[in-house]
């Protein structure tokens, strides 16, 4: 056991259909090994974000084994399908 490894792999989801409906705004990005998660918008009536996740900085940069983009098959170059 002392020589096992963890390796982790995260994977962005496509957005389901009541997330399209509520016109959500995808706060993830990937690029490389890297997942980025940026401030979510203001609301609608104006207000920012409550969240204090973002409260200390504007974005949080993450560093995985493997990150895996599967929000829009447009962007081929980035896309990773099922």
């Amino acid at each position: 056991m002392s020589d096992s490894k963890v390796k982790v792999a995260v994977r962005v989801r496509p957005m389901n259909r009541r997330e399209i409906e509520l016109n959500t705004k995808c706060v993830v990005d990937m690029e490389d090994n890297q997942t980025v998660l940026h401030p979510p918008p203001s609301n609608a009536k104006g207000e920012s974000s409550t969240c204090t996740f973002f409260l200390l900085s504007p974005l949080q940069v993450f560093a995985f084994d493997h990150c895996f983009w599967s929000m829009d098959e447009a962007n081929i170059p980035k896309y990773a399908g099922e």
